[in-house]
């Protein structure tokens, strides 16, 4: 290719989400020309899964999506030509059956980056919808064409790449994996004399939904406060499904040492994980939760904090336990106390932890690994670029 590459990121995707903007920014780093065609649809329905609950909620939604293409469409059409391929971002699946498809038409490959399936959050984790229903049924098909229609599928983990594979019958040489990684504009390493001042603080945020968790956190919670000379401090970030639960449990104990924020701007979570002694991840017990590694665990690593997060074979291709985080099995409230109260204990496992987590992040997951993975993937689709001097300036 004697030019560098150029490709379009069109559709609804959710512009300010971690996986969205890192592929941007990492596509850009690694001298790739992006253009982008968007239409806000998931921006404006911040808990999702009340999204799905109603007929009219869904038929709300449906509204929003045919304006949202009636606007996106026709600028996307007009970018295929000078584009070397189309990238369709998260949430993306409507995107695919809509733009990518016009795109397979115009011979432009289409690279799809759902990060997870409908089917996986769907049913399967927030059980919105029973396995055999209609709507479990619909969903799975609008995954399974999504994912049909794409020249190449990107995911987040190993693990999830070989369940779209074996669930949706795709050949594993049309699957990906990147990890999430972090935003280095914003995560930074911290100073570890920014943590360990009293009382020792744990940080938890995210969405409120199973596959945090949640009701593990707050077992541990009440574990950790009723046990001797507990001077630990929870912070809680995060809406959603399992709001509710939070909120109850909180008016039931009123005398706990927890501070709950329903949300917390994302320039500020740097500030907010920097100051903590210890972060929490995922705890939840579903098959999804095994095969994920979410952001905020990659966002702790970049900033060097010590991390408590569900075992699971995902977790061990970026994580060691006891080396760059405590890693303990799945739903384990009793486990997950102990864990805490072992790190407010030991400031040489503090500290190690720490500077471990960063390391483990600079080798699997910065910008300047992914922007090189991208670079890679970009090559086997659609060829080579001569962009690769600006790719040598984050290295």
């Amino acid at each position: 290719m004697s030019r560098p590459r150029r490709v379009l990121y069109a559709g609804t995707y959710e512009r300010d989400y971690p996986r969205n903007r890192q592929f941007i920014r990492c596509l850009r780093a690694s001298g790739t020309i992006v253009d982008e065609c968007h239409a806000a649809v998931w921006e404006t329905i911040p808990d999702k899964s009340r999204g799905l609950v109603s007929v009219s909620a869904l038929m709300l939604l449906l509204l929003s999506l045919i304006r949202a293409y009636l606007r996106v469409l026709p600028g996307a059409v007009a970018r295929f030509r000078r584009s070397d391929a189309v990238i369709i971002g998260y949430i993306g699946q409507l995107d695919v059956l809509m733009i990518g498809s016009l795109a397979r038409l115009c011979r432009v490959p289409v690279i799809f980056n759902p990060l997870v399936t409908l089917t996986d959050t769907i049913v399967e984790d927030r059980q919105l919808a029973g396995p055999n229903s209609w709507l479990a049924r619909i969903v799975w098909m609008i995954d399974f064409a999504s994912l049909r229609i794409a020249s190449h599928i990107v995911t987040d983990t190993d693990e999830n790449a070989t369940h779209i594979c074996r669930i949706f019958r795709i050949p594993a040489g049309r699957v990906t994996s990147l990890p999430v990684g972090a935003d280095e504009t914003f995560f930074t390493p911290a100073p570890e004399s920014q943590a360990g001042q009293a009382p020792f603080t744990v940080l938890f945020y995210g969405k409120m939904i199973p596959l945090h968790g949640i009701e593990t956190i707050l077992d541990a919670i009440s574990v950790v406060a009723n046990a001797p000379d507990s001077d630990i401090w929870f912070e809680l970030v995060g809406s959603g499904q399992l709001e509710d639960r939070v909120s109850r449990f909180l008016q039931a104990n009123p005398d706990f040492p927890v501070m709950y924020r329903p949300w917390v701007a994302y320039r500020r979570l740097p500030q907010r994980i920097a100051m903590a002694d210890c972060v929490l991840g995922i705890f939840g017990t579903s098959a999804k939760a095994a095969r994920v590694v979410p952001n905020k665990v990659f966002q702790a690593m970049a900033v060097g904090r010590p991390i408590i997060t569900r075992d699971s074979p995902a977790s061990r291709r970026v994580l060691a336990h006891e080396s760059s985080a405590i890693l303990i099995p799945p739903g384990d409230s009793q486990r997950l106390a102990e864990a805490i109260l072992q790190l407010r204990d030991d400031a040489c496992l503090r500290s190690r932890l720490a500077l471990e987590s960063r390391r483990s992040f600079e080798k699997c997951a910065s910008d300047a690994v992914v922007a090189r993975q991208l670079s890679e993937l970009l090559d086997s689709v659609i060829g080579p670029s001569d962009g690769t001097a600006e790719m040598d300036a984050i290295s």
